[in-house]
């Protein structure tokens, strides 16, 4: 059988990182075996874990070895020495039966030759032409192995036990489709973190309320559920292309969370979420998209059509005024003010913010943030 296409890094230690702010320390409350080690010293364990999965038949991949239970897709983009860090935090995991997919998105040539600097057999590098996150994160799909899927932005860290956490979670449990932990944050610029309700079990409904699931670097997920759905990053929907993927894949399988964070968020002025008013728009186009799909939606999960509407209303009408208060005030911004503020009205009546900013624009007043 062919082996996936892949580029091979040259020769270079790579160390482990110092844990600096932000760092976790304690117990893990998941259950962790006495002894346990990193890396490919802790075989054994690893090796039962994996038999804890129905394999599919071992076939060769490019490493000369039988397929690895997990796929980790980095996709980066000129962040330089930092994915020194980020794949030290991958290499030091107490689960080792992996490969990680490196996907160059027309780096610089300082990240080119960080990532060509990595001597890891599990290592593969693909490279595109500057195409985008989704799109990326896409090609490490086409070409991932593993019977489970890791996402991990190129400047956020891991915890050791992250996968490990996570996959014992997927045990016995062939209905759930995704694993999630919270997250800390540390970096240039860090800040608190927003609080997220955790989320188990059918979480369509509450994932279409919120996003619940703070990073693409948080999550694993079944490839089978995938595939069988056909289900990929959609370009049109970045920045919340996350998002996207994860609501359908609630509309399909059941979703579980670690009990404590597995990993270090980086903030700096750089991070996507920053643009928030980008954040709204793209949040927009992914309900817009849902929305001729949720009576299919509703007869998959048993939830009421009419609940998942309401649902769907009440989430767009705050995207809508998120957009008017943050173009409140702007040099020519009126009009779009005045039309996010309608919308908002208009899909949940009970947007009293919205109405509020009106009512001062009514009043002679500018609106003001």
């Amino acid at each position: 059988m062919q082996a996936p296409r892949c580029f091979f890094g040259r020769s270079r230690d790579v160390k482990s990182f110092p844990a600096g702010d932000g760092s976790l320390g304690g117990k893990s409350s998941e259950a962790v075996p006495e002894g346990l080690t990193k890396g490919f010293r802790n075989a054994k364990f690893n090796s039962a874990l994996r038999k804890t999965f129905r394999r599919r038949p071992a076939r060769l991949y490019c490493c000369g070895g039988d397929m690895p239970l997990i796929s980790i897709i980095i996709p980066v983009y000129n962040t330089g020495e930092v994915l020194k860090e980020t794949v030290a935090s991958v290499l030091n995991q107490t689960f080792a039966d992996f490969e990680l997919i490196l996907v160059d998105d027309g780096s610089d040539p300082a990240t080119v030759a960080v990532m060509t600097g990595f001597d890891d057999p599990r290592i593969k590098i693909l490279r595109q032409e500057n195409q985008g996150m989704a799109a990326a994160r896409n090609v490490g799909l086409d070409a991932a192995a593993g019977e489970f899927i890791a996402l991990l932005d190129h400047d956020d860290l891991w915890l050791p036990e992250k996968l490990e956490c996570q996959l014992r979670l997927f045990a016995d449990s062939p209905e759930v489709g995704l694993v999630y932990s919270p997250a800390v944050c540390f970096g240039s610029e860090p800040q608190e973190l927003p609080r997220f309700k955790l989320l188990s079990g059918a979480v369509f409904a509450d994932e279409l309320a919120q996003n619940a699931i703070l990073s693409t670097s948080c999550v694993l997920i079944r490839r089978g559920v995938l595939a069988a759905n056909c289900l990929k990053f959609d370009p049109l929907c970045v920045p919340c292309d996350d998002w996207d993927l994860y609501l359908r894949l609630a509309a399909v399988s059941e979703f579980r969370c670690t009990s404590r964070p597995l990993v270090r968020y980086r903030q700096h002025g750089g991070n996507v979420s920053a643009d928030v008013e980008r954040m709204y728009r793209a949040s927009i186009r992914v309900l817009g998209k849902l929305a001729p799909e949720l009576p299919g939606i509703a007869v998959r999960t048993g939830i009421p059509v009419r609940r998942l509407r309401l649902i769907y209303h009440r989430h767009l009408a705050r995207m809508y005024y998120g957009l008017a208060w943050h173009g409140a005030g702007r040099p020519g911004g009126l009009g779009p003010f005045w039309r996010n503020s309608l919308l908002a009205l208009i899909h949940w009546p009970l947007e009293y913010r919205a109405a509020a900013l009106l009512v001062r624009s009514l009043g002679g007043l500018r609106p003001m943030r």
